[in-house]
Order: structure tokens, then C-alpha cells, then sequence
């Protein structure tokens, strides 16, 4: 029961030092309604890719707030590559946002595929959309409007976020 305990004590324990958001009052967090405006961001991916939602209009873009010690982002992987696979060349843009540094994420890429594009440091982004946990999907559609928010780990990424997304492609 101890080890159950610690194997979930300390990611949490982790990841509320990494996401500032989790330790400010609810009034603090900004946390998006379906329509509104998706708070603007402009960052470099871990392969030095610029990204700017600006710049991503016409195109559906879903974000992943994760980070690498939490167990349910690890879990759901295969199936978020599994839906970058089944959409790939359909105007959809993957985001992975992680307080992690690019240092760790680089080893941790090494030897775990994430076919998301991922961005290092990203507490500010993560506070911007009122992350609140990990995981965190967001799916944004193509006028820039947050259409979907979902906390927590999803059961069947592929079937849930691809049924999401295709409402708005």
C-alpha cells in the first residue's frame, strides 16, 4: 500500500512543482468556455520549429498539456501517435506543451515516441489555458475558438479526441 501510495504521491507531488496554475486560487486561473478566443502563444518546439497560433487559422490544432514523470500522459502516448497517424495530411497541427526542460524531453524522446511536436518550459502556455492537471487536451478549431477542453487522461484518445476533431475539420 505504501509503494501504491508513493508511485502516486510523488509524480503529483512533481508535477505541482512544475505547473504554477495548480497552486493558484480558482479565481487566479483563466479557465476557457468552449467558443472563446484561444489565448495567443508563440514558442519554439524541442527541434527549434517556431509555433504561433496566429499563424495556424484554417487549420484544427490540438494541444496536449503533459509532462514526463505523470503516468497517465505516458500511458496514453501510443494512442495520441495513433491519432496523429490517422489524420495526418488533413490540415491538424499536434501540440505538446511540458514544464520539462528541453534537456529531459530530448532523453525522453529518445526512448519514447511522441509524435507530437513538443514544447519545452512551457509553465506560461499551461497558464494561459488554466491547465489544472495533466493530462490536459485542448482542441482549437480553425477560426482560433477553443471548441473542447479535457482534463484528465482519456480512456480511448483515438475514438474520443478523433471524434472531436472531426467535428470541426
Amino acid at each position: 500500500m505504501k509503494r501504491l501510495l508513493a508511485c502516486f504521491l510523488y509524480p503529483l507531488s512533481l508535477w505541482l512543482m512544475t505547473w504554477p496554475a495548480v497552486a493558484q486560487t480558482p479565481d487566479q486561473v483563466a479557465l476557457l468556455d468552449k467558443g472563446t478566443a484561444a489565448p495567443p502563444f508563440t514558442v519554439r518546439g524541442l527541434d527549434g520549429e517556431h509555433l504561433e497560433l496566429a499563424l495556424m487559422r484554417g487549420k484544427v490544432v490540438v494541444l496536449n498539456f503533459w509532462f514526463i514523470a505523470c503516468p497517465p500522459c505516458r500511458i496514453e502516448m501510443p494512442q495520441l501517435n495513433k491519432l496523429v497517424d490517422s489524420f495526418a495530411g488533413k490540415n491538424v497541427v499536434f501540440i505538446g506543451f511540458s514544464p520539462d526542460s528541453s534537456q529531459e524531453l530530448r532523453g525522453f524522446v529518445s526512448e519514447t515516441q511522441f509524435k507530437y511536436t513538443i514544447v519545452p518550459n512551457s509553465t506560461t502556455v499551461a497558464q494561459k489555458y488554466g491547465v489544472r492537471g495533466a493530462p490536459t487536451h485542448v482542441v482549437i478549431d480553425k477560426e482560433g475558438k477553443v471548441h473542447w477542453i479535457g482534463y484528465g487522461a482519456l480512456e480511448d484518445p483515438v475514438e474520443e479526441l478523433g471524434k472531436i476533431i472531426k467535428e470541426v475539420l
